[in-house]
């Protein structure tokens, strides 16, 4: 459970807060089908009569071998992403991903009692996350569960993993992925790439739903047929770019944000945060728990073009200017990366970051910075936020 303390940070950190060969093709009935933005795209042929070549074959449209909508089934098709899939005919395309709005494709079903405060429905999600870098869909699924929840996970969450299969291809199924409901996550590696199917919730935790939940799982993981993305991913691994660790630090690796850092030995990992550490020294206390010195780096999510000073603008109106030094606010690089660095005031003075890496923003809290209610502990304040902050790099988050 997280602590006021806890709440607090996580507050703070939020505030910052997609060769032609010259055959002839005869045109032939098409289907209209859903695309990347949700809207009707590009038909898919319901035949392809391509008139023969000598020396070599056409370049075939991989989105040939895609299902063909029918009356209860919608067809979507992803060329970005190298997939293409049927989804129940009553299901709407959602809202796209926050984080990873081109590589998420997310489908909702009708709630179930559309007046509740809150209503059940059946979402499903296909996902492209990354290359595979010689995992296969057991070895993909083991290392995502240990990534997100230990080696192993704690066994009161019950997750399972189970072989299975997934467009015809061999896949692993976990059950019981901890979320605001438990859900069901499919992984398969396909063309080179990791692919992870998610329904929410998992089937068989909501009887007044279970039939839809069981319908969108079935429909596209039966129908999902993969094909080499149109656009290449890379990956940047995490130790072709941390720092290598000193006498005097250990080295921190955020798998699932992208970050890695040093930290000083004498600092501890804060609980509750994935990225987070507290000097040894305890200054005083805050909303009943002691306080140290405290650093925490967060994933504030992608930028969509915008500098970091375009970033921290917004907090002048969400925010009382009085609790910020605007004036102060400085334009620099931390770690050869664009970011703006300012202080805040009550209810703990911080000195704050936001850092544009990797197109996504990151947000830093340190404190209690040159507070008078907080005094001892300025020389550890200084210390992690200069050894992190000189020390930061950034790679491809596992997903």
């Amino acid at each position: 459970m997280f602590s006021k303390r806890a709440v607090f940070i996580v507050f703070m950190i939020l505030s910052l807060a997609a060769c032609s060969t010259g055959a002839a093709t005869e045109a032939v009935p098409v289907t209209p089908v859903l695309s990347d933005n949700g809207l009707t795209a590009e038909p898919v042929a319901t035949e392809n009569v391509v008139a023969p070549v000598v020396t070599q074959p056409p370049a075939v449209d991989p989105t040939a071998i895609c299902p063909q909508a029918a009356a209860d089934a919608q067809a979507y098709v992803s060329r970005e992403n190298g997939f293409c899939f049927l989804v129940p005919a009553s299901m709407k395309a959602a809202q796209p991903d926050y984080m990873h709005p081109g590589d998420v494709i997310a489908f909702v079903g009708p709630p179930n009692d559309p007046n509740s405060m809150e209503p059940l429905a059946a979402a499903i999600s296909v996902s492209i996350n990354a290359p595979a870098e010689g995992l296969d869909s057991a070895g993909y699924a083991q290392k995502w569960m240990e990534m997100g929840f230990g080696s192993p996970p704690p066994a009161d969450l019950g997750m399972t993993l189970t072989d299975a299969t997934i467009g015809g291809l061999p896949a692993a199924v976990v059950t019981n992925v901890p979320g605001m409901a438990r859900q069901q996550v499919g992984f398969v590696v396909a063309n080179g790439y990791r692919y992870t199917v998610t329904v929410f919730p998992q089937p068989g935790d909501y009887d007044a739903i279970d039939d839809q939940v069981n319908a969108a799982w079935k429909t596209v993981t039966e129908s999902i047929v993969f094909f080499p993305p149109s656009v290449a991913r890379t990956a940047v691994s995490s130790d072709s770019v941390c720092p290598k660790p000193t006498a005097n630090t250990v080295l921190h690796v955020g798998n699932l944000d992208g970050v890695c850092f040093l930290v000083p030995s004498t600092f501890g990992k804060i609980a509750d945060f994935a990225n987070g550490y507290q000097g040894p020294a305890v200054l005083g206390d805050i909303f009943g728990r002691p306080l140290n010195a405290e650093l925490v780096l967060g994933d504030g999510g992608p930028v969509e073009g915008k500098t970091p000073r375009q970033l921290f603008e917004p907090r002048l109106v969400n925010q009382e200017v009085s609790q910020i030094d605007v004036a102060g606010a400085q334009d620099t690089t931390l770690s050869g990366f664009p970011a703006i660095v300012w202080t805040e005031g009550e209810p703990l003075s911080s000195r704050q970051a936001i850092i544009v890496a990797n197109g996504h923003m990151y947000t830093i809290v340190n404190q209690p910075y040159n507070d008078p209610d907080y005094v001892g502990g300025e020389a550890d304040v200084e210390l992690v936020w200069q050894t992190v902050t000189s020390s930061l790099a950034f790679f491809t988050p596992f997903r």
